[in-house]
């Protein structure tokens, strides 16, 4: 047995990020957000933005749109000099902001009023306080604008910048008295420009089924049997997969394997340690001979530190502890996560031993958690992955609270894919199972989710019905070496679309080894919920991308650049799984009923999973001779 460490890193807006996306009608649009800030009034600041690159005249720019989204406003104190009560006191913040970007512009007013209760007094003659004094405390107004132009467009095209330049000018007043005395303390007017670039490609880069690419339209791709259409890339550029051997060499959920992925595994209690919720999981292997089975089950979260207030323990995160069973011939098995019987595997709970078990809740409902993922594959007794297309399994999620629920996701099967290696035989290089399409099955490219929006009504009958999501995502791709390269961390780009193929984009999420949380729990901008998404149903298609705002760096204060540093953690454009579960509360919390199922996916790409493989012992070589034995792997972390 042998335990390691695998972290979310919450996603933040980048000073400066040039995205991607693809526009419903098939056109794309790349993003530019830079923030200001800057002390009234007035005040200004010069925002330099790139100018649309048109990859050699492959792009042809459709459209420019610039939004503005920012506050201005300061902390005001205000007292009443006048002899005379003033019921009606008030404060009133006025202005404007303007922002000029090439030939777009956009001026927009504040004016915004702020009241007191109505009770300050007359002037007692003592400045600073007293019956007389309001503080309003931090007041602002905010800004919301947006321009966007079809025409002179030349203009925008090519490889230098552009200037944004942004002012803001305002004061404040005072009303219902004669005589009054203001103070104003970091009068700041802050937010962000947006620009934002559409446009079409002439042809991108076409990947054919027998790994060929080829420069086409996105319909002329597709017509042609293309399984992907990197529209934003020529072929040289691009990152077609292999030629397929036997077919469609992706990864399944609905079908066997050699190796299988159990996305969530997740035990909740109560506060006073009382099991609510448990994961048994299950394997058949359904074969006429004995198989052994490597596994892997790796805690999703990070380490966290004692909490000398709440005295809440340490926890371990991101480590993992490995077992191996045997299959007999067409035998099914399971075990609970919480004891590993009755198969007789490690618990679960050996990432994160003590008392109370789990650690606190993300919900902060009182209740305590442990959660992560199951990974295995089989292997031969010299502990080599082998060629067992013959493994299939599946995860069931039981709740015991109040007239309890359950549900049930398949584990997601990677079958060895080259016919040239027979049933039992070792496939490629021990120690690194390469899903390219070759050896094992490919990932697959993006993910998509359809979903129920969060709020949403529209299940209810007889009884009100709301719905919320809860997505587990993960890299398929993990190293679980002792001499490990870290935790595999990715930028989960979605895009989502609403019942009126209306587009948002913009929400991402750093994901480093598993993430898991409720829809409702995502942070801004969240398009999943029903004010925002404004129709009941959506789909969302997920990609896992490379991108500085997943960077982490271990140390700021050491100078050196992000990825310097060992400890650094630098993002990956790599394939995601996962599982989704539909929550549906009904009647406020009196019942509840959850569903879940896999999540579709889309395209192909490569992952690598890389292990230690385990030696025998050695022979006595000569009287007295000590030999050699396997490796006590001991403790590790993906964290370095």
């Amino acid at each position: 047995m042998d335990t390691r460490t695998c972290t979310r890193l919450a996603a933040a807006i980048a000073t400066l990020a040039l995205v991607p996306a693809t526009l419903a009608g098939g056109g794309l649009e790349t993003t530019q957000e830079l923030s200001y800030s800057f002390p009234l009034s007035p005040g200004s600041q010069v925002l330099s933005f790139d100018q649309f690159d048109d990859n050699g005249g492959n792009r042809v720019l459709q459209s420019v749109t610039m939004s503005v989204d920012g506050t201005a406003g300061a902390n005001v104190t205000a007292e009443n000099e006048s002899t005379l009560p003033a019921p009606d006191f008030a404060l009133t913040l006025g202005g404007f902001m303007t922002v000029d970007f090439a030939s777009l512009a956009t001026f927009t007013i504040i004016d915004e009023a702020f009241l007191t209760d109505g009770s300050v007094a007359a002037s007692d003659g003592i400045p600073g306080g007293g019956p007389d004094f309001w503080d309003f405390g931090f007041v602002s107004g905010a800004v919301a604008d947006d321009a966007t132009t079809t025409s002179g467009l030349a203009s925008f095209v090519g490889a230098g910048t552009i200037d944004a330049v942004v002012a803001v000018n305002g004061g404040f007043s005072l009303s219902g008295t004669t005589d009054a005395t203001i103070i104003i303390d970091g009068f700041v007017g802050e937010g962000v420009i947006t620009i934002t670039y559409a446009y079409e490609v002439v042809a991108g880069a076409c990947c054919l089924p027998n790994g060929a690419c080829q420069e086409l339209a996105e319909d002329a791709c597709f017509a042609s049997g293309g399984n992907a259409w990197q529209g934003d890339i020529r072929c040289a550029d691009a990152n077609c997969p292999a030629g397929e051997v036997g077919g469609d060499p992706r990864g399944t959920c609905t079908e066997k394997g050699s190796l299988l992925v159990f996305s969530k595994v997740e035990i909740l209690w109560d506060g006073d340690g009382n099991l609510v919720q448990d994961t048994f999981i299950s394997i058949t292997n359904d074969m006429n001979q004995d198989v052994a089975v490597q596994l892997y089950f790796i805690n999703g979260d990070p380490p966290l530190a004692a909490d000398p207030v709440t005295g809440e323990r340490a926890h371990a995160g991101w480590n993992w502890v490995d077992n191996q069973i045997t299959l007999t011939a067409n035998e099914p098995t399971y075990w609970s996560a919480l004891s590993g019987q009755p198969k007789g595997v490690s618990p679960f709970t050996v990432v994160d031993p003590g008392f109370p078990p789990g650690r606190p809740s993300i919900d902060n409902a009182g209740k305590r958690m442990l959660r992560g993922y199951i990974v295995g594959w089989a292997v031969n007794r010299d502990n080599q992955e082998i060629r067992w297309n013959h493994l299939s399994g599946h995860g069931t999620i039981v709740n015991y609270v109040r007239s309890g629920s359950a549900w049930e996701y398949n584990a997601c099967a990677y079958a060895a894919v080259d016919p040239a290696i027979a049933n039992g035989q070792p496939t490629g290089t021990p120690g690194e199972i390469n899903l390219d399409g070759l050896e094992y099955a490919q990932a697959f490219n993006e993910l998509l989710v359809n979903f129920q929006a969060v709020g949403s009504a529209a299940f209810s009958g007889p009884r009100l019905v709301i719905s919320d999501t809860d997505l587990t995502l993960h890299p398929v791709e993990v190293d679980l070496r002792q001499e490990t390269v870290g935790p595999v961390t990715t930028k989960a780009s979605f895009n989502v679309w609403n019942m009126n193929e209306v587009k948002f984009s913009g929400a991402d999420r750093c994901v480093s080894c598993w993430d898991q949380s409720l829809l409702s729990l995502y942070d801004l901008p969240n398009h999943f919920l029903l004010q925002n998404l404004q129709t009941d149903f959506g789909k969302a298609r997920i990609d896992g991308l490379a991108s500085q705002v997943c960077d982490f760096d271990f140390d700021p204060g050491d100078q050196l650049p992000v990825g310097a540093d060992p400890r650094d953690i630098l993002s990956q454009a790599v394939a995601l799984t996962g599982v989704v579960a539909r929550y549906l509360d009904i009647d406020g919390g009196i019942d509840s009923a959850k569903a879940a199922t896999n999540i579709v996916g889309m395209g192909h790409q490569n992952a690598v999973i890389r292990y230690d493989v385990l030696t025998g012992p050695g022979e006595l070589t000569s009287p007295g001779g000590k030999g050699s034995r396997a490796k006590d792997t001991g403790v590790g972390s993906l964290d370095r």
